[in-house]
């Protein structure tokens, strides 16, 4: 016990000790299968935007380049690969953790900043984007800046930072646009509370509000008419695929309802104490929520766009968590305290598993799907699949074509393959027409099955034979793959 007590000592006064083997064990975390999950065609178009500089979806991409020129960085040391269409996504989520002690140490104390970078460390949803192609683990690295330099800034109250501040968030508007939900967050937390200081209902003067909302509030009025053209092209070209249920079901999938009630927990204490970081943290967390249900009835949108999000919330459960601490050992019931702590880490660690183990990294199984069909393919064969820029990375450019309507709704092509998503189970009467043509009209050949959450990504390989066999229904959930 003396030992334990001399090593807790010594971890108290060094910190950055314990943030240092946090950060390798989040190293290992994303860098475990990062170049063998299997490619998604939102990846494979990344990468080829990036190595060509042609630039898909109109405004949205144009005006977010950054992730493009890092991902075009990275290509060229690593290659066209997996791990050179990640590395930028990995590298970020690292840095991620390293920051966010730093941002949160001088606001929350050192224990309650450990234990929220140690959540970050173990999230799910931040490991998963992390080993991702795509804009948004750089996002939350340069939305986390913007809150380094804010926190900073209440601090000393020098302008400079709060500038800093709002050009972070500018490049995270440069990485993605949906940076543009955190950005109304800022503003509208800065000038509630500006609002609440004429009041006499905040804490500091209603300069140092008003110095730190000018340059978010300039920045965010520059961005209107990129924002704009952004919505104009989305409405035009976009159908709204998502509903704000399928939001709710997956923020509660990445972040579990437990996980949720501790952070409200950990506002409550900085509400409690005064600690007016709380109300910024509660900003970034119901601003961009509510932002994007509203969005989603519109325009599609997806969980991802409020990644940064899981910032705030890891902030909050370390408060929690060092107040349940610190209680417990006032109190009398410090080992209760504890086992509590680590039981919380322990069904964090729990869900992170299944993800390495079952989820297969949340992506579905192309590269399974497109090696039994490339096996099994005759010389002539066409190869159809849903994700078509996926199947030509696999089999090679122009060995695969992208699966529409036009390929199912005649007589399907004999010998063609085609390969689709589909749902385990009897056929619902609202299916996807094109799905329901190609169970009528080929045979089932293999199924790839993946489970998670509120989602089914099962891919299916259908074949279609000049004397083709009867239609075989597809077989229920406990069915296996070939």
């Amino acid at each position: 016990m003396q030992l334990v007590r001399q090593t807790t000592a010594i971890l108290a006064r060094r910190p950055w000790l314990l943030i240092a083997a946090i950060v390798v064990l989040g190293v290992g975390l994303r860098w475990y299968h990062l170049s063998e999950w299997d490619m998604w065609n939102d990846e494979v178009d990344t990468l080829w935007i990036a190595e060509t500089g042609e630039y898909t979806e109109g405004p949205m991409y144009r005006t977010a380049p950054v992730n493009f020129w890092l991902t075009a960085a990275s290509a060229r040391v690593f290659g066209s690969n997996e791990l050179g269409e990640r590395f930028p996504s990995f590298l970020a989520g690292v840095l991620t953790l390293v920051l966010f002690f730093a941002t949160f140490r001088s606001g929350l104390g050192d224990r309650a900043a450990i234990l929220g970078t140690l959540f970050l460390c173990l999230s799910m949803w931040h490991v998963y984007w992390s080993q991702v192609g795509r804009h948004f683990s750089p996002q939350v690295l340069f939305i986390l800046l913007g809150i380094y330099f804010l926190v900073k800034y209440w601090k000393s109250e020098s302008l400079p930072l709060a500038w800093f501040a709002a050009a972070s968030t500018g490049v995270a508007l440069a990485t993605h646009s949906s940076t543009v939900f955190f950005l109304v967050a800022f503003v509208a937390v800065l000038g509630s509370g500006f609002l609440a200081s004429l009041a006499g209902r905040a804490d500091g003067t209603p300069r140092k509000y008003l110095m730190a909302g000018i340059p978010f509030l300039l920045l965010l009025l520059a961005y209107l008419p990129v924002l704009s053209a952004i919505g104009d092209y989305v409405m035009q070209n976009k159908v709204a695929w998502n509903p704000p249920y399928g939001i709710i079901a997956s923020y509660l999938f990445y972040l579990n309802p437990v996980f949720l009630f501790i952070a409200l927990g950990g506002l409550l204490i900085m509400i409690q104490r005064g600690n007016e970081l709380g109300w910024l943290l509660a900003g970034l967390i119901l601003v961009p929520l509510g932002l994007i249900l509203y969005s989603t009835t519109r325009t599609l949108s997806s969980v991802a766009y409020i990644l940064a999000s899981v910032l705030p919330v890891a902030a909050l459960v370390g408060v929690a968590a060092d107040w349940l601490l610190e209680s417990g050992s006032e109190r009398g019931y410090r080992w209760a305290a504890t086992a509590i702590v680590v039981g919380v880490f322990v069904a964090q660690s729990w869900e992170l598993a299944h993800y390495y183990m079952v989820y297969n990294g949340l992506k579905p199984r192309w590269k399974e799907a497109m090696a039994y069909v490339d096996e099994r393919r005759g010389d002539g064969d066409s190869v159809y699949a849903a994700e078509g820029q996926v199947g030509e990375y696999y089999l090679g450019s122009g060995e695969a074509g992208w699966l529409g309507m036009d390929e199912v709704s005649a007589a399907p092509e004999p010998g063609a393959w085609y390969i689709d998503f589909m749902s385990l189970g009897p056929m619902p009467d609202d299916m996807n027409p094109r799905v329901r043509l190609l169970q009528e009209k080929t045979r089932v050949m293999a199924i790839f099955p993946l489970h998670y959450g509120a989602k089914n990504r099962t891919l299916v390989v259908l074949h279609a034979t000049a004397d083709p066999e009867p239609p075989v229904s597809l077989p229920g959930a406990a069915q296996s793959p070939p």
